[in-house]
């Protein structure tokens, strides 16, 4: 993970906050009555909140559209095929996508109320993803 940390907050694109301590980290964790994957953890830990290439990141800083607790909360209740084990990441606000992780750190997406989709195996592929297909896009231009 800290390889993509790097990448990312060298790129100008890339806004983010001064991440949060552990203490913030664990109340969130016993408010989901989850663990969260060690990736996020650090992404947590390092950032805070991160929103990039017009991708907003879920975290505990910034406001209840953006926290990771309040987007939880409110997936699990509009679908209730959303496992326990799983958080937003990502709530893309089109066409009813969300992203999640699990505590074992794998990505998935869902849309509306359909159960969970295997996109990632690692939160740190999926941020290359991003990265990369932005880069390219750029280069191509």
């Amino acid at each position: 993970m800290n390889y993509i940390i790097e990448i990312l907050k060298n790129d100008e694109s890339f806004d983010c906050g001064n991440g949060v301590e552990e203490n913030t980290i664990l109340n969130a964790e016993t408010s989901l009555g989850i663990k969260f994957a060690d990736s996020y953890r650090q992404y947590l830990t390092a950032f805070g909140l991160a929103m990039y290439e017009g991708h907003e990141f879920s975290g505990l800083l910034g406001d209840k559209r953006t926290n990771v607790v309040e987007l939880t909360k409110e997936i699990r209740e509009k679908n209730t095929n959303v496992p326990a084990e799983m958080y937003v990441i990502e709530q893309t606000y089109y066409d009813g996508i969300v992203i999640l992780q699990n505590s074992k750190g794998n990505i998935y997406y869902l849309v509306n109320e359909s159960g969970p989709c295997f996109l990632y195996d690692t939160l740190e592929e999926y941020l290359l993803r991003i990265f990369l297909q932005k880069n390219v896009l750029n280069n191509q231009l």
